[in-house]
């Protein structure tokens, strides 16, 4: 199911041995990645009347709908799957042309426009960019530069990093409301993704907290702080990484998006070990100068 599908009110019709069938369905969860079947259920739209007329090979769905009173569009998305088994609807095709069926219909003027936006695009559009550049760039590169950069500059590097962690954390905190949003508009449910936001969330938040709590380098609670510092630092930068492309799974973006994110992540590896070589061949260096003083 593609991800514009998610939360869609549809009609589905296939014929099967008690003959031809339209049952309504709506999608709540993308049924490619969560594993399980289609359940016939009530939609959003006021369906007044259906019809199926079947011409050797070729299967046509009519529909009578009533839209609200407030409102002149309909987005349609439709495909055609290639099975039923068990009275149950199977996975369409996931091709480039399967993804397109799209358009937004005018039922005024009864003008459609083919390929048009799918629902919500700009939202998930949003929603997807913000987490991905404040869970997946802005924290990773405020972590390495806390981790190689505090022993070239006294201060420097603490002011960048508290910088990049704010911005990261408040565009990432503005990205988990914007799916929120979404869930709301859509009823479309990823427990997954979503209870991985949450827990981001929440996480990043405590860890703001931590900038309130920072001891003193000498104070005796400065370890535990530490401690507690990086343990949810990492845990936050793994998390948004693989909620990162749990996402991008469910939005089945196409282009390179994927692929990008991915070669961004390698390149942020590679520094971190060619800084991680420097870092230890410099204290390597400075144990044995010590030792000859």
């Amino acid at each position: 199911m593609a991800g514009s599908m998610v939360g869609a009110s549809v009609l589905i019709m296939f014929s099967a041995e008690n003959g031809s069938n339209i049952l309504p369905y709506k999608l709540t969860q993308d049924v490619q990645l969560a594993s399980v079947p289609l359940v016939c259920s009530p939609v959003d739209l006021n369906i007044e009347e259906t019809a199926v007329e079947i011409q050797g090979a070729s299967m046509s769905l009519f529909a009578a709908l009533q839209l609200p009173s407030n409102k002149t569009t309909l987005n349609h998305v439709w495909n055609r799957g290639s099975s039923v088994k068990n009275y149950q609807p199977q996975q369409h095709s996931l091709s480039a042309s399967d993804l397109s069926t799209v358009q937004t219909i005018n039922m005024f003027t009864a003008q459609a426009i083919v390929g048009g936006t799918p629902p919500h695009y700009s939202l998930k559009r949003a929603h997807g960019i913000l987490n991905t550049v404040a869970w997946g760039v802005l924290l990773p590169i405020g972590v390495i530069i806390a981790r190689y950069l505090n022993q070239c500059t006294e201060s420097l590097w603490f002011y960048i990093h508290v910088l990049l962690q704010m911005i990261g954390y408040v565009l990432g905190a503005i990205g988990w409301a914007l799916g929120m949003r979404l869930h709301a508009l859509t009823s479309a449910s990823h427990k997954v993704h979503q209870n991985m936001g949450i827990g981001l969330f929440v996480l990043g938040l405590v860890q703001m907290f931590a900038l309130c709590l920072r001891p003193n380098k000498d104070h005796k609670l400065r370890r535990y702080w530490n401690v507690y510092h990086h343990s949810i630092g990492y845990t936050i930068i793994l998390l948004g990484i693989i909620n990162i492309f749990e996402g991008l799974k469910i939005l089945s973006p196409g282009g390179n998006w994927k692929s990008g994110y991915a070669a961004s992540l390698i390149l942020m590896v590679i520094l971190s070990l060619i800084l991680e070589a420097i870092t230890w061949i410099r204290c390597i260096k400075q144990r044995r100068y010590d030792g000859l003083q």
